[in-house]
């Protein structure tokens, strides 16, 4: 009987031993995770081990590592896009912010060539036109206009998000930039869309193919690319209405002006007509004044001679007489 007590204990003692090692290699292996992204030299034990403790321990480090390096990512991708954004605020101009976010991006993401086209369109037509370049090749930007719809560019503009192309047709482009050279390996296009509303592309070439973080930035970037080329072109809009409002208030001014000059030049014409019409009525009266009196003398006149008339008539009439009287006696 004591035999078989002292074996169960050291059996007993062995495990509790066991335990213990256990445990101190899972606190040694919590305090390791201070540091997540190092290598502990037990893990090779713990990989080894059945204990089901230090096996929860191992799949939760696994499960860390994997959120630190999400984590990571995320900060990632937000401190270049904060980079991106800040751009905005130094451009004054759609042209400046442009280039500068071209040769931003480049760097970011480790692309070796970069064009960016804006969509026209009016009326008649709607198209791709070159707008910005980084490293790009002086023959694919000249007078640069893109169908919709056609090639790749074009195509990729009509299916919109992000079109990823590997391997890139030969003679497509050609990378002469810094320590690189020869045809891409992939290319990535990028349509710049928020809300619906497409307001251009962007084509990156790379010789290495971008990791999928870098694409996923790529993605971010083109929609506040997109947004802030919206918010220059409406205050290029809103500019040039404010430009041709204040050059028809002008016009409207100096129209004013004209009118106002006629008008004066009207009420002076008018005030010498008036002038003009008081002293011909004053002739007039005068005039009338005169006919009066003309006609006065003149009835005056008529009535001496008629009384003049008379009395010769009367006269002549007693001359008669006499010598009617003288011839017969």
């Amino acid at each position: 009987m004591f035999i078989i007590k002292s074996h169960n204990a050291k059996r007993l003692q062995l495990e509790l031993q066991k335990r213990d090692c256990e445990i101190q290699n899972a606190i040694d292996f919590v305090v390791a995770l201070k540091d997540i992204n190092s290598e502990s030299t037990g893990d090779s034990v713990f990989l080894k081990s059945d204990s089901y403790l230090l096996n929860v321990l191992q799949d939760l480090k696994v499960k860390l590592k994997k959120l630190v390096a999400e984590e990571g990512i995320g900060r990632w991708i937000a401190n270049a896009e904060t980079e991106v954004l800040l751009i905005q605020q130094t451009k004054s101009t759609l042209l400046d912010f442009a280039h500068a976010v071209l040769a931003k991006i480049v760097k970011i993401v480790g692309a070796q060539q970069a064009c960016l086209f804006a969509h026209e369109k009016n009326a008649q037509d709607e198209y791709l036109q070159f707008a910005a370049g980084y490293a790009c090749e002086q023959r694919r930007i000249e007078n640069k206009r893109i169908e919709i719809g056609h090639g790749i560019l074009g195509q990729a503009f009509s299916d919109g998000g992000i079109t990823k192309i590997s391997p890139v047709p030969q003679n497509y482009t050609k990378i002469t930039s810094g320590l690189c050279g020869g045809n891409p390996q992939s290319l990535v296009v990028a349509v710049l869309e928020v809300e619906k509303k497409k307001v251009g592309l962007i084509e990156l070439a790379f010789i290495t193919p971008p990791l999928p973080h870098r694409l996923k930035f790529i993605e971010i970037a083109s929609q506040n690319i997109a947004r802030t080329i919206i918010k220059f072109k409406e205050s290029e809009f809103n500019a040039a209405l404010l430009s041709t409002s204040q050059a028809l208030t002008q016009e409207l001014k100096k129209q004013e002006e004209q009118l106002q000059a006629k008008l004066s030049e009207l009420e002076s014409i008018h005030r010498e007509m008036e002038m003009k019409n008081q002293e011909l009525e004053k002739s007039q009266r005068e005039i009338e004044t005169l006919n009066s009196l003309i006609e006065s003398k003149l009835e005056t006149q008529r009535s001496l001679y008629e009384m003049q008339i008379a009395h010769l008539k009367k006269k002549i009439e007693n001359a008669s007489a006499k010598t009617l009287n003288l011839n017969i006696n």
